[in-house]
């Protein structure tokens, strides 16, 4: 329980922060340099202390375009239909919104950004240019920066490890998070990176699709699947009142 409940807290928090879907990155020092569009198909590992077979195991989709913008694919299994579909977490800065997708309940969850917000996010960053002592690791062919620092969670921070490629506009091809108990361990590894700009269709928002808060959201899941397993730690209060506050405030 624990453990679900920390990574959802790191979760929020990065919802909270107004950080990219995607990866911890504070865009400042930054430089005018186009950003690189890619792909890349990543996987997320749950560890649980001394344990080396993960808990868990996530992959999805990351791309980008040449204006920065992003798009997190996750492939989950709609349960009343036995099926899968991609849900996804588009940040379009020129439509300065960033939208999760939830194909299991046909829902939208829309943030606005302001124009402020879009241009701090929008520039790239050069933050794993800037210690010429950090470590350097080869990673798929390209050089990785080791970035340490720690994410804001409510209560404690938590410990993150990042080895970021310059090549790619300091995109991070691996990333290590240890929860602030230290019992668990969330890693994410990029397998393969296909620079060039992504399917248009990848950034697309479906139509027909309900626009929902992140509670609402959770209340249309209960309704279509009320034996969902977890639910009850999905559905916490807290999380989601936080979530929906940001939900609300978001673009002001």
């Amino acid at each position: 329980m624990k453990r679900k409940v920390w990574i959802l807290a790191l979760a929020g928090a990065a919802a909270v922060a107004g950080l990219t879907s995607f990866y911890f990155i504070k865009r400042v020092g930054a430089q005018n340099r186009e950003w690189v569009p890619f792909q890349v198909a990543m996987v997320e590992r749950d560890y649980a202390v001394g344990t080396t077979a993960p808990l868990r195991t996530q992959n999805y989709l990351l791309a980008r375009r040449g204006d920065g913008s992003s798009v997190k694919s996750i492939p989950m299994q709609i349960m009343a239909k036995g099926g899968w579909a991609n849900q996804r977490i588009i940040e379009d800065f020129a439509a300065q919104r960033r939208t999760s997708i939830d194909p299991a309940t046909e829902s939208l969850t829309t943030y606005h950004y302001s124009s402020r917000v879009v241009g701090m996010l929008s520039t790239p960053s050069s933050l794993c240019r800037d210690d010429p002592q950090a470590a350097h690791v080869q990673i798929l062919g390209y050089d990785t920066v080791l970035v340490t620092h720690t994410a804001p969670t409510p209560g404690a921070g938590i410990e993150v490890k990042e080895w970021r490629a310059p090549q790619l506009n300091c995109f991070a091809l691996k990333e290590e998070a240890t929860s602030p108990d230290g019992q668990s361990t969330i890693t994410r590894e990029a397998l393969l990176v296909t620079q060039g700009p992504p399917p248009a269709s990848l950034f697309e928002i479906p139509a027909g699709y309900i626009e929902r808060s992140p509670s609402e959201v959770m209340a249309e899941r209960g309704r279509r699947f009320p034996d969902e397993t977890g639910a009850s730690v999905l559905g916490d209060a807290s999380n989601f009142t936080r979530l929906d506050q940001v939900y609300r405030h978001s673009g002001k």
